[in-house]
């Protein structure tokens, strides 16, 4: 992920440092938090929707959502449906949300919409995150 659209920098978020990071700027004066900052703040008071970027991370991530008591509490989601899959087994009460890439129109076709909604319930997800050009009336219905 490019940390241009947020902070105006052109940079890799894998290829930075977490110090190079924190001296980023999102606006006002805002930095951008670590996973644990970010539960310091919202434990309590909001769930967490988070997700996941960074190969390899998934037993890190259940140990500390398990550590905070925040599995009840928290959706993770991912492009990467195999991943979503892992964390399910390392804690099945997670809330998995597959997020869905925008498609070509061409593969934007109500058969292919199906399947991949009917594909996300076969996997016990939670919910699924399609990008808003894919959600119609019928998308809705189904």
């Amino acid at each position: 992920t490019d940390t241009f659209q947020t902070t105006g920098i052109r940079g890799l978020i894998k290829e930075m440092t977490l110090e190079e990071l924190k001296a980023l700027d999102c606006g006002e004066g805002e930095k951008i938090p670590t996973l644990n900052e970010l539960i310091g703040i919202a434990k309590g008071k909001i769930g967490l929707q988070v997700e996941i970027k960074v190969r390899g991370m998934e037993k890190q991530l259940v140990s500390i959502l398990k550590e905070e008591d925040l599995i009840e509490s928290s959706i993770i989601s991912c492009f990467l449906h195999n991943k979503l899959l892992k964390i399910q087994k390392l804690e099945p009460k997670l809330k998995l949300g597959a997020l869905i890439p925008y498609l070509p129109e061409a593969q934007m076709n109500w058969e292919n919409r199906k399947r991949i909604i009917k594909n996300a319930v076969n996997k016990n997800f939670f919910a699924i995150h399609p990008e808003y050009q894919q959600i119609d009336q019928r998308y809705i219905e189904f």
